[in-house]
């Protein structure tokens, strides 16, 4: 996902909370926090909210996000 959102132009606006398992990244005067720890309980959930509002954002539906996500 980091990559992704740097690929578009998405900065890192954050990373001390990566040991609190999230680093945060702004673009457009919004800014999203990808989860980095997959062992937390709610990571699947997180990353599920963060797919969906990144979609919203590029004014595209989730599921062609993830296919951009997704290794070829």
């Amino acid at each position: 996902m980091q990559q992704y959102l740097r690929s578009r132009g998405w900065k890192l606006v954050d990373d001390s909370t990566a040991g609190r398992g999230f680093v945060s990244y702004a673009h457009a005067g919004v800014t999203v926090d990808v989860p980095q720890r997959p062992d937390f309980a709610d990571y699947a959930r997180r990353m599920r909210e963060l797919v969906g509002l990144v979609a919203e954002i590029e004014s595209r539906g989730p599921a062609q996000l993830i296919d951009d996500l997704s290794p070829s």
